[in-house]
């Protein structure tokens, strides 16, 4: 479960968004905050694809490996 927030979004700010991520259990979490980024992360998709290869894609590929 990986959350990637905007620290400028007015429709879910950090604090509540962090609150409800801290409850929740799964095998793997990440909580990640893109900074000048609102509700809307599209424009910002750089970042979103670093941290998608940074924290996920890790996740991906051991998930994906045969195992032994």
């Amino acid at each position: 479960m990986f959350v990637f927030q905007g620290d400028h979004d007015l429709n879910t700010p950090i604090s509540l968004a962090r609150a409800w991520f801290d409850q929740i259990r799964a095998p793997s979490k990440g909580f990640e905050v893109i900074a000048g980024s609102g509700h809307n992360t599209l424009a910002f998709s750089g970042e979103i694809l670093a941290l998608l290869n940074k924290d996920v894609r890790p996740l991906a590929i051991r998930s994906a490996a045969p195992s032994l």
